[in-house]
């Protein structure tokens, strides 16, 4: 797995500042992926869940020179009531619905549908998300 126009490796100070700022421990897996590319677009990028077949877009950098960093997206979707304190967006798909991490369990994964607000329980824990994504299968006929 590689990440395509991502905005820079975040450093340890920018982790600290977020994990201050939630009140919680980032864990491992988002460590990783803020210290190793800090957003950008997941190549493979297509997830399927027990219910969902989605791709993911565009993990949300820390940056907060970036439109639409971590910071940005998680306080807005707080002040509009559709998410708690506890939650973190991480990821979107093209169609503006996001990825949304409980900072509580350590593992739990929503989709969040911004058309009905609505968290939907992913079966995919957070240390599998990455891992889980895939290529979409080719359409018969397609070119190679």
């Amino acid at each position: 797995m590689y990440f395509e126009e991502y905005i820079r490796p975040a450093t340890g100070a920018e982790l600290a500042a977020l994990e201050a700022e939630l009140g919680y421990a980032l864990p491992a897996t988002l460590r990783q992926m803020f210290t190793s590319f800090n957003g950008g677009r997941p190549t493979p990028d297509r997830l399927q869940d027990s219910n969902l077949i989605v791709n993911v877009d565009q993990c949300l950098p820390l940056d907060d020179e970036a439109k639409g960093n971590i910071r940005r997206v998680r306080q807005r979707l707080i002040s509009r009531g559709v998410i708690f304190e506890y939650h973190l967006p991480f990821a979107r798909d093209s169609g503006g619905n996001y990825f949304v991490f409980d900072l509580r369990s350590k593992s739990a994964l929503f989709f969040l549908d911004h058309e009905d607000s609505q968290l939907t329980p992913l079966s995919i824990p957070l240390e599998r998300f990455f891992q889980s994504l895939h290529e979409a299968p080719k359409k018969p006929g397609a070119a190679k």
